[in-house]
């Protein structure tokens, strides 16, 4: 490690931290619930979203 750290690569390792504990928080993560998404967002996003063709969009800003 300090060979790397004297040719400028940084620590090799997250200080603190092992990979088995980054994999496991990893495992954990994946094993919660995901938060339900709220009913008709679907529709509120293309009501808000309106694509605009380039000559729409040219016409808008010009």
């Amino acid at each position: 490690m300090l060979r790397a750290v004297a040719r400028g690569w940084g620590p090799v390792a997250p200080p603190g931290r092992s990979v088995a504990s980054l994999v496991a928080e990893v495992a954990r993560a994946k094993r919660r619930p995901r938060p339900p998404q709220p009913p008709g967002w679907e529709q509120g996003f293309r009501d808000s979203f309106v694509p605009l063709s380039k000559e729409q969009l040219r016409g808008l800003l010009l």
